[in-house]
């Protein structure tokens, strides 16, 4: 079996959110001492942190117990951080994808990767998907839009033109309000 559609974060992400709380509006809720703290970004989104999130040894066990053999492993849409400032954006999707690169080159046996893109500012999204593709991402993972932008907004062609000139995977993933 094949999951196409596993969400993680590394552990350098993490650091990096934890170390960028104020600029990315993250913070972090113990709601059930029971449970995993509750992550919320930018005032919604709010998800419980389980450790097969971010432990990559944890989340190779949970998969392989469940019958996956490969997995498309992909950013959690709550740090797209489409609503920061483009710099933070292109910051922290640098650092994420470069640690999917890395975790996809030691487990290629067991996992492929897509990335997230800054697309607040969508001509470096579009370098940035080149840039991961050439380094072995089958593509990206991107929301339904960017602020008040729908993705027929021609600002988004740089994007469309590379994904097609890449034969990129582009996954559209919801975002919730």
């Amino acid at each position: 079996m094949i999951d196409v559609h596993a969400h993680f974060i590394p552990p350098a992400v993490l650091d990096w959110v934890r170390g960028h709380a104020d600029a990315s509006d993250a913070r972090w809720e113990q709601r059930d001492p029971a449970k995993a703290p509750f992550l919320t970004v930018g005032g919604k989104w709010a998800f419980e942190l389980k450790p097969a999130f971010y432990d990559a040894d944890l989340f190779l066990a949970e998969q392989a117990r469940a019958g996956v053999r490969h997995s498309l492993v992909s950013p959690v849409p709550q740090l797209f951080l489409y609503d920061a400032e483009p710099a933070l954006t292109c910051e922290l999707a640098r650092l994420y994808n470069d640690e999917l690169i890395a975790w996809h080159r030691e487990r290629p046996d067991r996992l492929s990767g897509l990335a997230t893109l800054p697309l607040n500012a969508p001509e470096l999204a579009a370098r940035e998907l080149e840039r991961v593709c050439d380094a072995g991402l089958r593509g990206a993972i991107i929301g339904p839009g960017c602020g008040d932008r729908l993705l027929s907004d021609p600002a988004f062609a740089p994007v469309w033109e590379t994904a097609d000139q890449l034969e990129a995977v582009l996954f559209l993933h919801p975002l919730l309000s």
